[in-house]
């Protein structure tokens, strides 16, 4: 397994797992939970390159790490708009 690979898997398996945590338990209030989902995989991925400690390709492997983890955010987040709609809809 390559490097890159090797420290972004474990950002995508916290955002997936995470991601559908908040799918089955937060329902209709999905809407507030996913950026802190995302805020999380993101600290997690800069904690993990911290423990890699090597300076080469760390743009690359951060960028993998995060960028993969919002992909499958924006995915949990398309099955949830259609899921839960209410939840997308502006009150004044």
């Amino acid at each position: 397994m390559s490097r890159v690979l090797g420290s972004a898997l474990p950002v995508w398996v916290v955002a997936l797992i995470a991601g559908l945590g908040v799918a089955l338990i937060a329902g209709d209030r999905w809407l507030t939970w996913i950026p802190v989902v995302a805020a999380i995989s993101i600290l997690v991925a800069f904690a993990i390159q911290l423990g890699v400690g090597r300076r080469e390709g760390l743009v690359t492997r951060l960028g993998v790490s995060v960028v993969g983890s919002l992909i499958i955010l924006v995915a949990i987040t398309g099955v949830l708009a259609v899921v839960h709609p209410v939840s997308l809809a502006v009150t004044v």
